[in-house]
């Protein structure tokens, strides 16, 4: 058995994969929900993020890759995150284009049919996905948000 590592995936070019201005394609629905807030009205359904932020989709990949890293550099994450996302809320942006969208599947222990909701569209990054572009690479592979096991939050990267 071949074993690929994740620290195999390249971003857009070899040349300066920091500043390569580029868009992120989402054509598969992706599903990222508003944090919980801390009262009594929160314990409902999460409300969906229809509009993401660069940072946001930073902090998500953190949230992916976290758990394939050793233990040490999982916790060197976890500290560094308000100093990361704040890194990334500095790089220029455009806004986000697209609509909701869902998937559809079968949940055999809940004997039912399930619409995950999610959104697909593109994001451009005109001065590239910054220090961030190896946590994009490898999210590529992973894919983004929740429910990122069914197929959800599968994007590509392409240069503009």
């Amino acid at each position: 058995m071949t074993i690929w590592p994740l620290s195999e995936a390249r971003w857009l070019s070899s040349d300066s994969p920091d500043r390569i201005p580029c868009q992120l394609h989402f054509d598969s629905p992706l599903r990222l929900q508003a944090r919980r807030r801390q009262s009594a009205q929160s314990w409902g359904n999460r409300e969906l993020i229809t509009k993401p932020v660069y940072s946001t989709l930073v902090a998500s990949a953190l949230n992916r890759l976290r758990v394939y890293l050793p233990p040490d550099l999982r916790d060197q994450t976890f500290r560094f995150r308000k100093f990361l996302l704040q890194r990334a809320e500095a790089l220029p942006e455009g806004e986000w284009k697209g609509t909701i969208d869902s998937i559809h599947r079968w949940s055999t222990s809940q004997q039912a049919r399930l619409d995950l909701r999610g959104i697909v569209g593109v994001m451009d990054l005109p001065a590239g996905a910054g220090e961030f572009w190896p946590a994009m690479a490898a999210c590529r592979w992973l894919h983004l948000g929740k429910n990122s096991t069914h197929g959800m939050g599968w994007f590509e990267g392409r240069a503009s």
